[in-house]
Formats: C-alpha cells, sequence, structure tokens
C-alpha cells in the first residue's frame, strides 16, 4: 500500500507543479527555463504510474525510508515552486550565472533521460529489488538519476540564488545518499551478485582491478 501511496502522490504533485510551469512559459526564455524540469517529471510520472504493475521481489518500506523517499523525490519538486511562487523574479533578466545554470540543466538532460530508460521497471520511489539492472549506463554509474539530481541541485542554486534553495539541496543531497544506501542493502540482500557490482561501479566511474571498496 505504501507503494502505491508514494508513486500517487508524488505523481499528483508532479503534475500539479508541470502545470504551473507551462502556464508560465509566455516567452522562449522562460520555456527554456522550465524545459528541463518538465521533461523529467513528464518522464517519471509515466514511469511511476506503468511501474505500479510489476511487483517488487523485495521492497523496504519503512516509516523512516518511505518518509525519507517522499521528501527526496519531491523536495526538487518544492524547488521548482519557488519560480511559480515569485514570478516576478522569474520574469527578470537572467544573469550570466543563472543563464549558465538553466544551460546545464538543458546539457545535462540525455545523461538522464539514458539512466532512466536503463532502469527501465526498476524506477521507483520505495527502495525496491525487481531485477538486478547493469545495463546503459549503469555500467559505469551506480546512481546516475541520483548523481543528475546532485548536479541539478547545483544548478538550481545557480539560477536561484537563494539561502532557503541552499538548505533545501542540501537535506536533498543527504536524503539522496541515504537513499542509495537503503536501496544497495536490498538489492544485495536479493541479488548476491550485486556485492561483486558495487566493488566494481562507483557513483561515476569503475575500479580498477584489484582495488578495494572504499
Amino acid at each position: 500500500m505504501k507503494r502505491v501511496i508514494a508513486h500517487v502522490i508524488t505523481s499528483v504533485i508532479a503534475l500539479v507543479i508541470l502545470c504551473l510551469q507551462l502556464s508560465k512559459t509566455a516567452s522562449m526564455a522562460l520555456f527554456l527555463w522550465f524545459a528541463p524540469n518538465a521533461i523529467s517529471v513528464g518522464t517519471i510520472v509515466v514511469l511511476l504510474l506503468l511501474n505500479l504493475k510489476h511487483k517488487p521481489v523485495q521492497i523496504k518500506d519503512t516509516f523512516i525510508v518511505f518518509c525519507a523517499a517522499m521528501l527526496s523525490t519531491n523536495f526538487c519538486v518544492i524547488i521548482s515552486l519557488f519560480g511559480n511562487l515569485f514570478p516576478l523574479y522569474q520574469d527578470a533578466p537572467l544573469s550570466n550565472l543563472q543563464a549558465t545554470g538553466a544551460f546545464l540543466n538543458m546539457l545535462s538532460m540525455p545523461f538522464y533521460v539514458w539512466a532512466v530508460l536503463s532502469l527501465g521497471r526498476g524506477f521507483t520511489i520505495l527502495p525496491e529489488a525487481h531485477r538486478l539492472s547493469a545495463r546503459g549506463i549503469y555500467k559505469i554509474s551506480r546512481h546516475p538519476i541520483y548523481l543528475t539530481y546532485v548536479f541539478w541541485c547545483i544548478t538550481q542554486n545557480m539560477i536561484y540564488q537563494t539561502g532557503s534553495v541552499i538548505v533545501f539541496s542540501v537535506i536533498q543531497i543527504v536524503l539522496y545518499g541515504f537513499r542509495a544506501r537503503c536501496e544497495e542493502k536490498v538489492l544485495s540482500d536479493t541479488f548476491p551478485e550485486y556485492d561483486g557490482y558495487l566493488k566494481r561501479v562507483m557513483w561515476l566511474g569503475t575500479r580498477k582491478k584489484g582495488e578495494n571498496k572504499a
């Protein structure tokens, strides 16, 4: 039941924010501003609803894990909401730093889409074990989706430049780390061969043969 609740609530929140953002795209500048997040939100909603029909082999859905997963998933949505709460700030001409942040968001989208497609039905909110995926981008990155989210936390600070966004970003990154650990534990318990994967692949890049896990 928690799995269904997590997917439905996240999808509804994401769609509401997406509609608010699209209503602001009266100019090309604003369209470019919101486009990366709109693409990611749309992808997330489709996958979450489709993946509900796939029953996991194992799931970790304790209250603490549930709250951490929901917060880490929706904090980026909360940050994006700042643009809708302060439309005058968004409509102002972009500084060089803001424009760079928006451009880097666009530049990261192929990396994100590749990660999502590589994960497939394993894309979920709670830590679940469906199948062991080491294909595509997962050959070189243990958590490419979380890595993209961390990158987006950095670029969002370049765009919004407020203390509250910095606080949200730090909390979110910590939650990503906790969530990644929980997922690794579930996968290790379900698939014994996953331990070898952990020793070989880092968050970004692979280890040389003979190098011990940190």
